[in-house]
């Protein structure tokens, strides 16, 4: 049985390539000796090892037998010196898909000759079978079980739901819930100021209501105390007079220290006063009234105010004054003694004519507690006092820093 010279493969007879390793198996003359016989190293271009020749071998039938390893000094003598002839590589011999390629233990792997005379060398494997492993675990493909395949499958499906649903959630669920609040907002929106656009109309109208509510009242207390005004000063007086000259009422006559006092000039009673931050009475000491309507015209003649007094005790200092000034205010007073005056009426009103010379109109309506003010027949205040029920009645002239001179004429009274 004849053997591959190169990988050891056993070969059958007439055979021209190995069918392990794809060696050819020509025989090639000695290039060393020409006598094979002696036991002499024979170079074969075709296995690129050194083979021991038998004795009983010649080279004219050359069998290749099986090959032997070569003494250690030459095992590691490099690639190179082995390939130290230059030839052309052989053609790529047939290699039978029965036959898987084997590395005989000890022995090179050699690459693909790229160029004629050229071997590129690859790293000494020791161990064929933990080669042949390692080709095989590098070109092998990972294959999956059915299990996981449906496992890893489920998972991807889970995935692409999850992102469907996240999808979905972002582009629909969550525009959709933001539009639900915002519509729920807005709603609360409008119906908080639907709310306060209805409680200000309430509110505008209640005011409304009640400014004209109050108008009415003001208008129908008005009208109340024009009638009552009316009804005070009509009908027959109960004392008149023009004023002209002295009469049964027996009007003050009197010089006033520093200057003024009370009488009788122009056709008119006179009240003044030069003294500063005096005033100057005039008393009607024969009346006595209790509920009347007193009326008289007063004139400024200079100076700052005069007015009217009623239910009086002269003695005693103590009655109820009107005053009313050039500035257009007037007051409504009680005197208690000499020198205390409490005012319990105090304004201003258009209704006064404010230059010199100018006539005002004075009314005064007492009926128990109540008074009522008119000047030029426009009420202008009313109070409710019970110091004095009755007394005395009679005119004045007040100096606030100016000397003052006031004339009174026509004067009457009306009792009920």
């Amino acid at each position: 049985m004849q053997h591959c010279a190169k990988c050891g493969a056993p070969l059958s007879p007439n055979m021209t390539f190995c069918p392990q390793c794809g060696t050819s198996l020509s025989p090639f003359p000695s290039q060393t000796s020409s006598n094979p016989t002696d036991g002499t190293i024979v170079d074969t271009p075709d296995t690129l090892q050194k083979t021991v020749l038998s004795a009983n071998n010649s080279a004219a039938n050359f069998m290749p037998q099986a090959p032997q390893t070569i003494a250690a000094d030459n095992a590691n003598r490099p690639f190179a010196a082995y390939n130290a002839r230059s030839y052309a590589p052989p053609p790529q011999p047939y290699r039978s898909p029965s036959y898987p390629q084997a590395h005989v233990p000890g022995t090179p792997l050699l690459s693909t000759l790229p160029n004629q005379g050229q071997v590129q060398s690859k790293p000494f494997v020791a161990n064929s079978l933990n080669a042949a492993n390692s080709v095989s675990h590098q070109n092998s493909r990972p294959e999956f079980s059915k299990p996981a395949l449906v496992s890893l499958l489920a998972l991807l499906g889970l995935i692409m739901l999850s992102g469907f649903g996240l999808i979905f959630y972002a582009s629909v669920t969550r525009p959709a819930q933001f539009r639900a609040r915002a519509t729920a907002t807005t709603q609360a929106i409008q119906t908080v100021n639907a709310q306060s656009t209805a409680t200000v109309n309430a509110q505008a109208t209640s005011i409304a209501n009640a400014t004209v509510t109050a108008q009415a009242h003001t208008q129908a207390t008005a009208t109340a105390l024009q009638n009552i005004y009316n009804q005070a000063t009509s009908g027959t007086p109960t004392l008149a007079s023009s004023l002209a000259f002295q009469t049964g009422s027996n009007w003050d006559i009197y010089d006033a220290v520093g200057g003024g006092g009370c009488g009788f000039a122009g056709a008119a009673l006179h009240a003044s006063v030069f003294q500063q931050n005096y005033y100057v009475p005039c008393f009607a000491h024969a009346t006595n009234f209790g509920n009347f309507a007193l009326e008289i015209q007063m004139n400024i003649l200079k100076g700052d105010e005069g007015g009217l007094i009623f239910r009086a005790n002269d003695v005693a200092n103590q009655f109820y004054l009107f005053r009313v000034g050039h500035d257009g205010t007037y007051s409504l007073l009680v005197t208690r003694d000499n020198q205390h005056n409490t005012p319990i009426l105090d304004d201003k009103s258009a209704a006064i004519k404010t230059n010199f010379g100018q006539i005002n109109l004075l009314t005064i309506i007492a009926q128990g507690n109540n008074i009522s003010l008119y000047i030029n027949k426009q009420f202008v205040a009313s109070t409710t006092d019970g110091s004095y029920a009755r007394g005395e009645i009679g005119i004045f002239a007040g100096n606030g820093g100016h000397p003052t001179d006031v004339a009174f004429s026509n004067i009457r009274v009306w009792t009920f």
